[in-house]
């Protein structure tokens, strides 16, 4: 074996020993069965990019997206040891900031596992559900109406000659009404009125609520495979798992493998309809299939930002921020350009030209190099750190409702996600700001109406005659 190989086999051990220690005093446990907002973060991070630049440095470097690579192999040990310093640095700053917080994750977060849902009124949230969902799968039918079939049903049983990727590009340019009534009232509300059914069906346990947990869960599962996308469902299911977790203070070992035996049978389900490119060497082909895209081509993707900027594109400069926030700073709105989608404009010309590309993204570290090269990378695992910690902290101190029970899911997947898909949102994200108001707002939705009957109930008094 040679020397190189060697000294990142021993690299890739500490790198991996050292980061396990660092991120359960940051997560408090890395019990499956207890996952939290920042143990989810760390296991995407370490499987879907740790992981894999660690075995193309062994050596298992003939996945498809390397051979793109303008500068060969001479990006990856860069690559490496950025994945590394990231492991270790995250959860320093996740702990720094509770250091100076004084909470200790582990006694903290198990107080949470363990305290009660509080039983409180729920009869202004439960008629507040079923009118704005029933106007949502009002339009969700209009949307199905729009598309001409059911998408769900052709993921699990689709004709010979029928083209996913081209049905995916001609169903998100249908709208209903506009976009905004698209993107928020049918594929981000229904979901979210899934969860918070769920989330009061499993603390009440009343009928009531279970018959709304079927008809949201049903309409659900349809807005998260509109589109034939196989992440999103997968992760729409895990956050009504995670809700379950802080309801019921986590889950038996056979509950997780039921669950995980479950998730795997479902993706093996939809690579097998959906295609995934060909497995020559069956489901454990490494390189392609199910392997090959959850442990390469996110740190394939990665590798291509620093395989394109500086050396063929420019530093972006914070382009990649949202329009919003470029406006704000006095930017123009209109130069936005996220570095997920320059990549595929040059990596994947191919699905470009036949109008079938989406954007290439991959964790934090590649938006944050592209903008701003490796000062940004030092910024971007602070300011993510710095978000983990502060979210964490908040699902810690906040009663514990239904509601914040499903503001604590949702937020977790969403940030765990957003880990791995971009720096720029951890700066400003719409979708973050909406879904943690709304749910807030809802959550004292019952005090709001008390308050507002008692102002109208309550007589003027008679002014004295003088």
């Amino acid at each position: 074996m040679k020397f190189m190989t060697l000294l990142y086999l021993l690299l890739m051990v500490l790198g991996l020993m050292v980061s396990l220690y660092l991120f359960h005093r940051a997560a408090g446990t890395l019990n499956i069965g207890k996952i939290n907002v920042v143990s989810l973060t760390y296991f995407l991070f370490l499987i879907q990019t740790y992981l894999g630049i660690s075995l193309i440095m062994l050596g298992f470097d003939k996945h498809y997206t390397l051979k793109y690579l303008t500068q060969g192999d001479g990006v990856l040990p860069t690559v490496f040891y950025v994945t590394i310093a990231a492991m270790i640095l995250l959860p320093l700053v996740i702990l720094g900031v509770f250091n100076i917080a004084k909470v200790k994750a582990g006694p903290a977060y198990d107080a949470y596992l363990q305290a009660p849902v509080r039983k409180e009124k729920d009869e202004v949230i439960f008629w507040l559900v079923i009118a704005g969902g029933g106007v949502c799968l009002l339009l969700l039918a209009v949307y199905l109406l729009k598309i001409g079939y059911l998408p769900l049903l052709k993921m699990i049983a689709a004709p010979a000659d029928f083209n996913f990727a081209l049905e995916r590009t001609r169903i998100n340019s249908i709208i209903v009404i506009n976009q905004y009534v698209r993107n928020l009232l049918i594929l981000q509300f229904i979901p979210l009125v899934s969860y918070i059914t769920f989330a009061f069906s499993l603390s009440t346990r009343k009928m009531k609520w279970h018959v709304l947990t079927v008809v949201f869960f049903a309409a659900a599962l349809v807005t998260k495979t509109n589109n034939f996308s196989k992440s999103p469902v997968i992760f729409h299911l895990f956050i009504y798992l995670l809700i379950f977790i802080y309801i019921r203070g986590g889950l038996k070992r056979w509950v997780q493998g039921v669950f995980w035996a479950a998730m795997a049978g479902l993706t093996m389900l939809f690579y097998t309809v959906l295609g995934a490119g060909g497995m020559p060497n069956g489901w454990l082909d490494i390189y392609n299939g199910p392997l090959g895209r959850i442990i390469f081509t996110q740190v394939g993707t990665l590798s291509y930002s620093f395989d394109m900027f500086p050396a063929i594109y420019p530093y972006l400069g914070g382009r990649s921020f949202t329009p919003t926030l470029l406006r704000l700073v006095g930017a123009d709105p209109a130069r936005h350009l996220r570095s997920a989608k320059v990549i595929m404009d040059f990596y994947g010309s191919e699905r470009v030209y036949d109008g079938t590309a989406g954007v290439m993204n991959s964790c934090f570290l590649g938006e944050a190099y592209a903008n701003f090269g490796f000062w940004g990378i030092l910024f971007s695992i602070f300011w993510v750190g710095l978000m983990l910690a502060v979210f964490f902290l908040l699902m810690l101190k906040l009663p514990k409702t239904p509601v914040t029970v499903v503001l604590s899911a949702v937020m977790a997947c969403k940030l765990a996600l957003m880990s791995q898909t971009g720096f720029t949102d951890f700066v400003y994200s719409a979708d973050v700001m909406v879904t943690t108001v709304g749910l807030l707002i809802l959550n004292v939705a019952p005090q709001i109406w008390d308050w507002l009957l008692k102002r109208l109930h309550t007589k003027p008094r008679k002014q004295s005659a003088p």
